[in-house]
C-alpha cells in the first residue's frame, strides 16, 4: 500500500482582544487537534521543525511556527503561531494556523496513482518495483528521464508500439526508449526485445535506442546487439539500463524532492530546518 500525505487542510483559531473587543475563543478546539495523529491516535513528540521571531519592529509580539511528522506512518502537520501583546493599540490576542495532511492510500498496482507518489514510494522501496502497473512503469521512466535529459519526453507506448514505448525528442533527434516492467528479480533480459527495439528504431528513422528494464541484468547475447549496432554505425548509441542501474537513478532524484511543508514556512531566515 503506498501512503500519500502531500495534500493538506488548513485550520485557523483566535483567541484574546482585537480592535479593543473581545473575539470568539476558537483556539482550543484547535488545541484539541493539534499534534495528534489521526490515522496512530498519538500525540507527536517529533518535531522536525521550529522556527521563532522576537524581533516584531511593528508592534510588541512573537511569532513561532512548528511541523511534526508521526515517525510511525509519516503524517506531517505545520502550525504557525501569531501572539501580540500591544494592549494600548486594542492588540492582545493569539492566533495559528493549522496545516495537516490529508492522508491518500494506493494499491501498489493501481493505475490512479500519482506519478510524482509512485516515484517517491519506488525510491524508498525499489523492490516493490516488480508490482507496478505497466503503464505506470512508462510513466516511471519518463519522470526520471525528464530530470536526467534536457529533451522532451513523449509517451507512445501501445499494445502494438513496435518496439518503443517513450521518444526523447531533441530537435530534429529521436531516441527510442522500450520499458520492460518484470514480475521477477531474478529475470534476465534476452536479445529479442533489444532486436525489436533495433528495428523499430532503424524503421522510425531515431538514431539512439534506451533499453529499460526491471530485470537484473542483460543477457551476453544482448549486450553484444547493443554493441554491434553502434560499433557498425547503425546506431548512434543504444543504453542498457538494467533493475540496479535504474534504482540508482531513482536514488539520484531523492535529495531534489520537495517537502510539502517547506511551502507552508511564514517566518524567514529557515536556517533551522531539520
Amino acid at each position: 500500500m503506498i501512503l500519500d500525505y502531500s495534500q493538506y487542510n488548513k485550520y485557523y483559531g483566535e483567541d484574546g482582544i482585537v480592535n479593543f473587543e473581545y473575539v470568539n475563543n476558537t483556539l482550543d478546539k484547535l488545541k484539541e487537534i493539534k499534534g495528534i495523529c489521526p490515522f496512530c491516535k498519538e500525540k507527536i513528540e517529533n518535531s522536525i521543525y521550529y522556527k521563532q521571531n522576537n524581533k516584531i519592529t511593528w508592534c510588541s509580539a512573537v511569532e513561532y511556527e512548528t511541523v511534526v511528522q508521526c515517525t510511525r506512518c509519516g503524517w506531517w502537520e505545520h502550525s504557525y503561531t501569531f501572539s501580540s501583546d500591544d494592549i494600548d493599540e486594542g492588540l492582545r490576542a493569539t492566533s495559528t494556523e493549522l496545516t495537516q495532511a490529508i492522508l491518500r492510500s494506493y494499491d501498489i498496482a493501481s493505475k490512479n496513482v500519482p506519478i510524482e507518489v509512485l516515484n517517491r514510494y519506488i525510491a524508498q522501496n525499489p523492490e516493490k518495483i516488480y508490482g507496478i502497473n505497466d503503464k505506470k512503469m512508462e510513466e516511471l521512466v519518463a519522470s526520471v528521464f525528464k530530470d536526467f535529459m534536457d529533451c522532451e519526453i513523449k509517451l507512445v507506448g501501445k499494445s502494438h508500439d513496435g518496439g518503443k514505448d517513450l521518444i526523447l525528442l531533441n530537435g530534429e533527434n529521436q531516441t527510442f526508449v522500450q520499458v520492460k516492467r518484470r514480475t521477477q528479480a531474478n529475470k534476465v533480459e534476452g536479445v529479442s526485445c533489444i532486436r525489436d527495439l533495433i528495428g523499430a528504431s532503424i524503421i522510425g528513422d531515431a538514431k539512439a535506442c534506451v533499453f529499460v528494464t526491471t530485470a537484473n541484468h542483460f543477457s551476453k547475447p544482448a549486450q553484444d546487439a547493443a554493441k554491434k549496432v553502434v560499433e557498425k554505425n547503425i546506431l548512434d548509441s543504444f543504453e542498457l539500463i538494467d533493475y540496479q542501474r535504474f534504482v540508482d537513478m531513482l536514488n539520484l532524484q531523492r535529495e531534489s524532492y520537495p517537502k510539502e511543508w517547506e511551502g507552508l514556512l511564514r517566518i524567514k531566515d529557515n536556517e533551522n530546518i531539520i
